[in-house]
């Protein structure tokens, strides 16, 4: 739990929240910045994470994709949702349909592994 939550945690949270589907990415938002119970920023977050899911990107997957920036995130979702989708595909044949360098290849095959080893992704490339 962090700090904030520890301190805020037990401002109200809107009951539209409780039914959403993306409640346990958000958590209602920064307790401390809510305004009627919601994030400050629910409508657009709902809609991101909407355009990942119209993607094929998992947007809790998404957010288990720690320190890293939204684009190199985003890159390595693409990297990952191409290759489920096409399991004939090669990772070189992926690498050039989205144009990432070797090193952005390399980071996101280290992610997708770690991630698989955690138990997070629970479909096999192989």
């Amino acid at each position: 739990m962090s700090k904030r939550q520890s301190l805020y945690g037990s401002r109200p949270v809107d009951p539209e929240c409780q039914s959403c589907p993306y409640l346990s990415i958000c958590h209602s938002g920064c307790p401390l910045t809510r305004e009627e119970g919601k994030s400050v920023d629910c409508r657009i977050k709902k809609e991101i994470y909407a355009r990942f899911a119209e993607e094929g990107i998992d947007p809790e997957l998404f957010f288990k994709i720690g320190k890293r920036s939204t684009v190199e995130t985003i890159k390595t979702a693409r990297f990952l949702n191409l290759l489920l989708k096409n399991r004939q595909m090669t990772i070189g044949e992926a690498q050039e349909t989205l144009q990432i360098t070797n090193e952005e290849r390399n980071d996101s095959l280290e992610l997708i592994k770690k991630l698989y080893n955690e138990g997070d992704l629970k479909e096999d490339l192989c």
